[in-house]
């Protein structure tokens, strides 16, 4: 089954390459820096399995990373694991953390893999070489007075590896020896989410509902902005603004710059680690209920609802022609139930300012 949607809305804006190119493997969250969460790789459907490992514990709120051709995945069972991407051997393995205690999304760079891992005696950041497994360095609350938080995404740019504590602190730590660089008192903790990096600032967003602009290099504050609700969802950098989701189930675009509000758009279920991602043209995520496209023009965000079952990440797969006229996309669907979507337009500059228009879907 397909569906096809027409319109006659004109584009708006032509499309605009990410500022960072898209790594070919996946060496950290939502694949670059700015978080960007988009792969130079290209295909379509079908999707077959290849090999399956287990089975091990869950991984839960954390996802898996790869980098120079090893695939490293850190599950609840505490157990950091390398393997082959094709054929899923283990190349090497080390439990590292408490079973049951949450672990991070790791980051590699320069042949080093870094990690955060949580157990009875607080949280340890690790540097491990990726191809041995082997420690190079390791840190912990003993010499480092930090509570490290494994619950968080972890960050490596320039020579520095940032991540969040128990404290509710932003750290950076020096890639080469674990030593700390700097740490900037938050409002609240950091869950679920991590750093985002872009020309020399780094952005946190807490749980108490504040996006943090520091200096990557200091630690100095450059500003901060409190939205409306709860925040675990890591900032997406992109067209020089930062988007981000709350638990009221607004998307905020800020000035990645100053941190002013350049627009938002609610109505939302609650948006919990759905980080946005960008391909150019739209950014996508997710709430409880559905997965949205907003498509970035210069006054207005287009928003077009995808009233799914919360399966979007399973049942869709999208195909676009970039700068082309039309956009093809492809969905496999449950129950087989025809739909009526709509596209509402928020105009940023006229506060309020709704307008429908309708889609027709075929399956």
């Amino acid at each position: 089954m397909y569906w096809r949607a027409w319109s006659n809305l004109p584009r708006t804006r032509a499309w605009k390459p990410p500022t960072a190119l898209p790594d070919p493997e996946w060496p950290t969250f939502h694949n670059n820096l700015p978080r960007q969460g988009i792969s130079p790789s290209n295909f379509i459907p079908p999707i077959n399995q290849v090999w399956t490992d287990g089975p091990h514990n869950i991984n839960r709120w954390n996802g898996v990373i790869m980098k120079d051709g090893i695939l490293f995945s850190a599950p609840l069972d505490g157990t950091l694991r390398a393997r082959d991407p094709f054929t899923g051997d283990i190349l090497w393995s080390r439990t590292l953390g408490g079973t049951n205690y949450y672990t991070s999304t790791m980051t590699a760079a320069g042949g080093v893999l870094y990690a955060t891992f949580y157990g009875p005696s607080g949280g340890y950041v690790y540097a491990l070489d990726e191809v041995t497994g082997n420690t190079i360095w390791v840190v912990g609350q003993a010499n480092t007075s930090l509570d490290f938080n494994a619950r968080n995404v972890m960050t490596y740019a320039d020579g520095l590896v940032f991540g969040t504590t128990w404290g509710q602190q932003a750290y950076a730590l020096r890639a080469a020896d674990g030593t700390v660089a700097w740490t900037f008192q938050l409002d609240g903790l950091v869950i679920a989410s991590g750093a985002t990096i872009n020309t020399g600032l780094a952005y946190f967003a807490t749980v108490t509902g504040t996006v943090f602009a520091l200096d990557e290099f200091s630690g100095a504050l450059v500003w901060s902005h409190t939205l409306d609700n709860t925040i675990t969802t890591t900032p997406l950098f992109a067209q020089g603004n930062l988007y981000v989701g709350t638990y009221t189930g607004t998307e905020f675009a800020l000035d990645a710059l100053t941190g002013a509000t350049i627009w938002s758009t609610g109505g939302f279920s609650l948006i919990d680690a759905s980080a946005a991602v960008y391909d150019g043209i739209n950014i996508y995520f997710g709430d409880f209920n559905a997965a949205f496209l907003l498509r970035l023009v210069r006054t207005r965000a287009e928003m077009r609802r995808e009233r799914d079952t919360g399966m979007f990440a399973k049942r869709m797969f999208r195909r676009q022609r970039l700068g082309g006229k039309h956009v093809q996309r492809r969905r496999r669907d449950l129950a087989g139930i025809q739909r009526r979507q709509q596209i509402i337009f928020h105009d940023d500059l006229t506060a309020g300012a709704v307008h429908e228009a309708h889609l027709r879907l075929h399956f």
